[in-house]
């Protein structure tokens, strides 16, 4: 029965993507980011993160979803990493969708906005701090956390009621 459960859910889950513009790593890069699902998301739930050009979420070919983990009954929620362009500025939408039972599939977590001037070379590890409480984002070769980060308010065209489905 569990695993009906989960079959359905993934399928459920993917229809729900549908539509969504992906994240193309560049080649030739040295410069990577590994995405991380927040320490606090022990039960059920789904972690995105997606990168963009430019402050709005708009669909934009090579650039949105990153990375998807998703947790069910406490398991999973696998790192994930991508190559990046050192020296551009990426913009960063991290979101977290808990899942509740009956007939809603979702219950609305949030989602966070960033930015940050990754450095040649360099890899960096990205998590979601709790739930709602911001990004961390770290460099991985030299084990600090980057002082460049923006925390940035949340644009319209990032929100749900713009784009259901990023």
């Amino acid at each position: 029965m569990k695993q009906k459960i989960l079959i359905l859910s993934i399928l459920l889950i993917s229809l729900m993507q549908a539509g969504c513009t992906t994240f193309k790593s560049p080649e030739n890069s040295n410069t990577q980011v590994t995405f991380k699902m927040a320490d606090d998301l022990t039960a059920n739930a789904n972690q995105f993160y997606y990168i963009y050009p430019e402050a709005e979420c708009n669909k934009l070919d090579g650039f949105g979803k990153a990375a998807s983990m998703m947790k069910m009954w406490g398991l999973g929620g696998s790192d994930s990493t991508v190559d990046v362009v050192a020296g551009e500025k990426l913009f960063i939408l991290s979101e977290i969708r808990t899942h509740t039972g009956g007939t809603t599939v979702y219950t609305r977590g949030c989602r966070d906005f960033i930015s940050f001037t990754p450095e040649d070379n360099q890899h960096y590890a990205i998590q979601q701090i709790k739930r709602c409480a911001g990004v961390s984002v770290a460099n991985q070769n030299q084990l600090e956390e980057v002082v460049n980060i923006e925390d940035l308010k949340l644009p319209y065209s990032c929100t749900y009621k713009a784009n259901k489905n990023l």
